[in-house]
C-alpha cells in the first residue's frame, strides 16, 4: 500500500550488511529534469509496496534551475527472485508516470509528439552493430531522438508528495477512468506519429462520456470558465477532430468508395493534442479529487475550477 505518512527527508543508496554479505536491491532510476521550484522544500521520500521512492534535488541557489530525478529501490529477501522484483518495479514505475502526468501536468521525460527526431528503434527482436561504428555523438542522437522542447520545468513546489497523492486516488478509479489514464499517457508518451493522434482520440471518447451534461451543449456549458477558456476551439471541433481525420478514430471515408479521411493539418494536430490533453486532465481531476494541474510552456499550473480562473 501507498504510505504518504511515512515521509522523511533525503537519503543516499543504502549499503546495509548483513553479516559479511552486502543487502542486494533493485534500483529504478527515473529521467533527469531541469527543475525550478517557487516554494523550496525538503525533498520526499515515502515507502509503496516495499519500494522506497526519493526524489532527488540538486540545486545551486534556491530560486535557480537545479537537477531532479526519482529514484526506486527494493531490498531483496534473501533468495528473492530479481527479475520478479524488476518486473514490479516496472509496474510501480509506470504507475508513478501516471501520477505525473496528473500531479504535473506533464511526464519525467519528453512527451513522445515533441520529438522533431523520433529515437531509431528496431523491429522487435532485431540486432545491429551500428553503435560500433556510428560516431558517438551521432549514435546518441540516434538512440535518444532530440525534443521541439527542453526538458525544463517550473513547478510551484517539489512534485512527489503530490504525485504520490495522486497515486493513492488512482488506486480507487474504476474501469472506466483507469482506460482513459491509459490512453492518456499512451498517447503523451509514444513517438510513434501516428499512433498518439489515435490515442488521443480514444481518450475523448471516455472523456466525453464522463463528463457532466446529457449533451454537447450542456456539456459545453458546464465546463469551468478556467478550463473552457483552454479550449479556444470548443468540443464540438474536438469531437470532429476524433472521428474525421485518418489518423484518428474512423480512418474510412464512408461517404466514397474505399478511401481515407483527410490527414491531420499541422496546426490541426497542436491544437487538437493541446486541446484535448486538458479536457482530459480536467475531466480525471474531477473524478479523483485533486487540483488540476496543466502543464503551460514548462510551468506546472494549478487552475481554480471552482473559482473560474487560475
Amino acid at each position: 500500500m501507498i504510505d504518504p505518512h511515512r515521509a522523511r527527508g533525503p537519503i543516499s543508496v543504502r549499503h546495509a550488511q548483513m553479516g559479511p554479505d552486502t543487502i542486494k536491491s533493485v534500483r529504478l532510476v527515473s529521467p533527469a529534469l531541469t527543475l525550478r521550484v517557487d516554494t523550496p522544500c525538503e525533498p520526499l521520500a515515502c515507502d509503496v509496496d516495499r519500494w522506497h521512492i526519493v526524489e532527488h534535488f540538486h540545486v545551486s541557489e534556491p530560486s535557480s534551475f537545479g537537477r531532479y530525478h526519482v529514484s526506486m529501490e527494493h531490498i531483496l529477501d534473501v533468495g528473492e527472485d530479481a527479475g520478479s522484483a524488476y518486473i514490479n518495479g516496472e509496474t510501480h514505475a509506470r504507475a508513478l508516470e501516471k501520477a505525473w502526468l496528473y500531479g504535473t501536468g506533464g511526464t519525467l521525460g519528453w512527451r513522445g509528439y515533441n520529438y522533431y527526431l523520433v529515437p531509431a528503434e528496431l523491429p522487435s527482436g532485431w540486432t545491429s552493430n551500428a553503435e560500433d561504428v556510428v560516431p558517438p555523438e551521432e549514435w546518441r542522437l540516434l538512440k535518444d531522438g532530440t525534443s521541439f522542447e527542453a526538458n525544463r520545468r517550473t513547478m510551484p513546489t517539489l512534485p512527489l508528495r503530490s504525485c504520490v497523492e495522486v497515486l493513492w486516488a488512482l488506486t480507487r478509479a474504476d474501469d472506466v477512468l483507469v482506460q482513459l489514464t491509459t490512453y492518456h499517457l499512451g498517447a503523451v508518451t509514444t513517438s510513434d506519429p501516428d499512433l498518439y493522434p489515435l490515442l488521443f482520440a480514444q481518450a475523448l471518447d471516455v472523456a466525453r462520456a464522463l463528463l457532466p451534461g446529457r449533451d454537447k451543449r450542456e456539456q459545453t456549458a458546464m465546463v469551468p470558465d478556467a478550463v473552457a477558456r483552454r479550449l479556444p476551439n470548443g468540443l464540438g471541433w474536438l469531437y470532429e477532430i476524433a472521428n474525421q481525420r485518418r489518423q484518428t478514430r474512423h480512418a474510412i471515408d464512408k461517404k466514397a468508395e474505399v478511401s481515407l479521411k483527410p490527414d491531420l493539418a499541422d496546426a490541426e494536430t497542436e491544437a487538437f493534442v493541446s486541446e484535448a490533453s486538458v479536457l482530459i486532465q480536467y475531466i480525471v481531476s474531477l473524478k479523483l479529487g485533486v487540483p488540476l494541474v496543466i502543464d503551460e510552456d514548462g510551468t506546472s499550473v494549478v487552475v481554480d475550477i471552482g473559482a473560474g480562473g487560475v
